[in-house]
């Protein structure tokens, strides 16, 4: 089952609580949508065989309907079939979304699975899960495959949270909270986005996908302070920027509250949504952590 859920999904292999993109994969290809609370009336292991049908190489659409027949009628509804893309051409979308710089060679698009072509096809309007996508599909390769030289920039939200030199010091020492004051107000921004359907009206019946939260501290050019960025998808993909907002407001909230009970001062500052690179690092585990 983990080879058919993505890394960066952040979806539990045991009981998949929302649809992979596996899942919408199969539901593409029979014109069919699913809601997720029709996903989740469905048994553990009826979910797992759509989840291994959807990522065959060749799906039997008759089987997937078959499977689908357990689900609540009133959570479905049909909608246009989409079928997998060519595997012998790169379609403009595709390669429209990486941009002139960020070209993916004709030997990458031939060399992954139907899947990932599915995936990256479908992800075409969310750059930060196609770059994330593409990387993880590279790895995964071990080598066959070039990964992408290239960082990614693109909208996310962003937020600041100021304190003294001294206060972010004792943030990451190991007598403080165990060094993971930054982590626990990620896990808290993690957990807004998450109920983003349920906290913002409009969003009700748009189910919260990927999240990434990350945060950076650069004591030379940010003195004091820490940076936070977010980018938070829907469960079909596309870029939230309400959520993303909400990650990073609840982050530094948590992060404030944090410092306050510790008698020091902080403030909250430039919240916004911005065009700029991914700043935390990816190779830092207590940085960033793909959610």
């Amino acid at each position: 089952m983990a080879k058919h859920i993505y890394a960066f999904e952040d979806i539990p292999e045991g009981d998949p609580s929302r649809p992979p993109l596996a899942a919408l994969r199969a539901m593409r290809l029979i014109g069919m949508a699913l809601s997720r609370t029709g996903w989740q009336a469905m048994s553990v292991d009826r979910r797992r065989a759509i989840i291994s049908a959807g990522a065959a190489e060749d799906v039997e659409t008759d089987e997937l309907r078959r499977l689908f027949d357990g689900a609540p009628i009133r959570e479905m509804k049909l909608v246009p079939v989409i079928p997998d893309p060519p595997a012998d051409r790169i379609p403009d979308s595709v390669a429209r979304a990486f941009g002139p710089a960020r070209v993916i060679s004709q030997e990458f698009w031939v060399g992954v699975t139907n899947l990932d072509r599915h995936v990256l096809y479908m992800l075409t309007g969310n750059t930060r899960l196609l770059f994330r996508a593409l990387n993880e599909m590279a790895l995964r390769a071990r080598g066959k495959l070039p990964l992408p030289s290239f960082g990614w920039t693109g909208t996310l939200a962003r937020g600041e949270l100021r304190t003294t030199p001294e206060m972010l010091k004792l943030l990451r020492m190991p007598h403080f909270l165990d060094g993971r004051a930054c982590i626990l107000a990620r896990v808290a921004g993690i957990r807004a986005a998450r109920w983003a359907s349920e906290i913002l009206d409009l969003h009700a019946a748009t189910p919260t996908g990927p999240v990434e939260v990350g945060f950076s501290v650069d004591t030379e050019l940010r003195p004091g302070t820490v940076l936070w960025q977010a980018h938070v998808s829907t469960l079909e993909g596309q870029f939230s920027p309400s959520a993303s907002v909400l990650a990073v407001t609840t982050s530094a909230a948590a992060l404030y509250d944090i410092v306050q009970r510790a008698g020091e001062r902080a403030t909250i500052e430039n919240v916004r949504l911005s065009d700029e690179p991914w700043a935390p690092s990816d190779a830092d585990d207590e940085v960033t952590i793909g959610a």
